[in-house]
């Protein structure tokens, strides 16, 4: 399949990928959790129906963590109807029910952070037909800005999401700023709205591009070193 199964794959004559092919995966997997007591964590949830799984083993005191891309909290497989194949990814696009679900599956915690599931590709592995082009959009540079665009999470909740809970996930060294804490920063704008047009990236292949956004990354540091500075365009 190389969309969501639905009404526009059926329009479009395209084979296409159900939900359900997903939901089957991880409800084997969680009753496996629920027999072994094994951490597992759920990596791109797409639908509806694995939200309400995430939920069920949450409920239950499951060790179950989940992660959703930006792309799935901004586009439905409508996206698909262009043909152009920035609009190709792995889960694919779902139904606008499906966007809404991870939004507020997002919000209340039932998904614990955002990943960004950036997959670069060359300008010509995409510049084929849909059918034949490789999966995956990136999204590293835009992905605070879609989840704020997309869900307008609080600060807290936002930095909770995709900084302070991947961390404790990853089981990396990551939380709140405190004194003598190693100085890993972003300094995040919530206000600047901004239209990506080109990235640093070498590759392009970004549904984004063209989209006005409303928040961006203002300033990183990495062990206190500036690391990216957007007023001055200085990287090291």
């Amino acid at each position: 399949g190389h969309m969501h199964e639905g009404v526009v794959s059926a329009r479009l004559g395209m084979a296409g990928l159900p939900a359900l092919a997903e939901e089957l995966v991880v409800a084997r997997d969680l009753r496996l959790v629920e027999l072994t007591g094994c951490p597992y964590h759920v990596q791109h949830v797409s639908t509806t129906g694995t939200v309400e799984l995430v939920a069920w083993a949450k409920s239950q005191g499951l060790p179950v963590t989940a992660e959703v891309a930006p792309h799935h909290l901004a586009f439905d497989h409508r996206l698909v109807e262009s043909m152009d194949s920035v609009a190709k990814m792995y889960p694919p696009l779902r139904t606008h029910a499906d966007v809404e679900a991870l939004r507020q599956a997002l919000e209340n915690g039932t998904i614990d952070c955002v990943a960004t599931d950036h997959a670069p590709h060359s300008a010509h592995e995409k510049d084929v037909p849909f059918e034949e082009a490789p999966r995956g959009v990136i999204g590293l540079e835009t992905a605070a800005a879609v989840v704020h665009s997309a869900v307008g999470l609080d600060p807290v909740a936002l930095f909770e999401r995709m900084s302070i809970a991947p961390a404790a996930v990853a089981g990396v060294d990551g939380g709140w700023l405190e004194p003598s804490r190693r100085a890993d920063i972003v300094v995040f704008d919530p206000q600047a709205e901004w239209t990506p047009q080109r990235f640093r990236s070498k590759s392009s292949n970004s549904p984004w591009i063209g989209v006005p956004l409303r928040g961006q990354v203002a300033v990183t540091l990495y062990g206190g070193v500036v690391t990216h500075e957007l007023a001055g365009e200085r990287t090291t």
